[in-house]
Parts: C-alpha cells; structure tokens; sequence
C-alpha cells in the first residue's frame, strides 16, 4: 500500500494545463515501408480486374448487338407549327463488316411546294456505327492504359521492394528486414 500511495501525483494546477492533442494517427513510422507497398501491389491486380470486367460487360452487352439510333430527316412543314421529324433506324452490330441499310423506313408526307422533301440521309447507319466505334475505340484504349498502367506499377514496386530488402541488408537493425531473407 505505501508503494502505491508514494506513487500518486497530484494533479497539475487545472489553470497551468495546456489542452493537448492526441498522438498522431500517423503509423507509418511503426509500420516498414515494405508493408504498405505489399498491400498496394495487392490492390493493383484487383484494378486490373475490375477494368477487364468493365470492358467485358461493355463488349457483351453493347458491341455485339445491333445498333439503332434516331436520325434526323428533316423538317415536317405539313403540321402547324413545322417540326423536325426524327425516325429510329436499326443497323448491323459494331463487328458487322457492313453498317447496314436502316431497315425499313417509314413512308414519309409531301412536302408543300419550295419546301426540302422529308428524306434519310444517304447512310444513316454509317454514322451510327462511326459513333460506335471511336466510343468503343476509347473504351480499348482506356483499358490499354490501365493494364499498361498496372503493370508498369507491379514493375515499380517490385523494384522498389527490391532495392529496399538489399537497402535494409546493410543495416542489421532496419525494421524491413524479414526473416528468412539472405541479409
């Protein structure tokens, strides 16, 4: 009980006392630099994963199928007020070696004289499919990237854990060094 008793402290006057913060929540420097890097390159083939799901789902369920698109054919001048006048046309799919005719088309209403006839233009798919391709384009092209991008990081980092093992070899107490390594 003494023991005890001798070692209680008062407490500090309250009006001296300066608010304190807690510690840091930063741990990295409990933490080797090694461990972070080891859960960075974990995440790095999931990204890569979720970007070929992306491109998969966006091959299957959009490229193969066939396109369609609205296409302008005019101004209708038979309805008061003259609108523009609009019809959906169905095309190959984006793999297609030909974009296709449309499909059939609606008959379209005489045009009161000096007025622009109501028509589709020459090719309505090849525009639907031009539109197609360059997004599907990008879309390759992004996944290009990220893949290119993942393993140019797997590359990056196996270096740098690499240089960071032999770096930590040097020293006999570094906290990066594993056991089992040949330091």
């Amino acid at each position: 009980m003494q023991n005890l008793a001798a070692s209680v402290v008062d407490p500090p006057d309250a009006k001296n006392v300066k608010p304190t913060r807690p510690a840091s929540r930063d741990k990295s420097a409990a933490v080797p630099a090694s461990v972070g890097a080891v859960s960075r390159v974990r995440a790095a083939p999931a990204v890569a994963a979720v970007a070929t799901v992306w491109f998969l789902i966006v091959l299957l369920l959009w490229a193969v199928r066939p396109l369609s698109g609205m296409v302008q054919v005019g101004i209708d001048y038979t309805v008061e007020p003259p609108r523009a006048v609009s019809v959906r046309v169905h095309c190959n799919s984006l793999f297609a070696d030909e974009p296709g005719t449309g499909g059939s088309l609606p008959e379209f209403p005489p045009q009161p004289e000096g007025r622009a006839a109501l028509a589709v233009p020459v090719e309505p798919c090849a525009y639907i499919h031009a539109d197609a391709r360059r997004a599907f384009g990008v879309d390759t092209i992004v996944l290009i990237l990220v893949l290119g991008g993942v393993a140019a990081y797997l590359a990056w980092s196996k270096r740098a854990t690499l240089a960071l093992s032999v770096a930590s070899c040097d020293v006999p107490s570094a906290p990066t060094v594993r056991p089992g390594s040949q330091c």
